[in-house]
């Protein structure tokens, strides 16, 4: 690990960089787990770090190849306010969330037989889905991808 591959900011924060590799990927979930912010952060907001993560970077792989493309993760937690995490990357230009998916996603019954259905997309699709915005934008040839969750209610 190098020294300035991660820095906490404060409590609520963490900021991560990697070259998008799947064996930094592996890093990435040692150090995100044993930070602060992850262990302040409700379940449900710590397991969409890690799939929307996940999922973002293994389509930076699976679609860039590992090239020494370079990915920073920067995520912001608020008890209150909720969720903020940016990701960008400096592969080629590609909007995951303009991406087309497959016809039937999120539209299954239990008569549709899984196998058969086509599976692109199937991983954008569930972090749509768990967060509460997404959005792309390219900032100095860089694919920024900002998504938010708010904060669970107090019981």
């Amino acid at each position: 690990m190098k020294p300035n591959d991660i820095a906490r900011i404060d409590d609520e924060a963490f900021h991560f960089e990697m070259t998008a590799t799947q064996s930094e990927l592996e890093r990435f979930y040692d150090e995100f787990e044993q930070s602060t912010a992850c262990q302040r952060m409700p379940a449900a907001h710590s397991l969409a770090v890690k799939l929307s993560f996940d999922e973002l970077v293994s389509n930076v792989i699976k679609f860039a190849g590992e090239k020494g493309f370079r990915v920073i993760l920067h995520i912001l937690f608020n008890p209150i306010e909720g969720l903020r995490i940016t990701l960008k990357d400096d592969s080629p230009v590609f909007d995951p969330w303009g991406a087309k998916l497959a016809p039937n996603l999120g539209h299954e019954t239990e008569h549709d037989d899984l196998e058969a259905v086509a599976i692109g997309g199937r991983g954008l699709f569930m972090v749509r889905q768990m967060m509460d915005s997404v959005s792309h934008s390219v900032v100095n040839g860089w694919n920024c991808n900002t998504m938010t969750k708010r904060a669970t209610a107090q019981s």
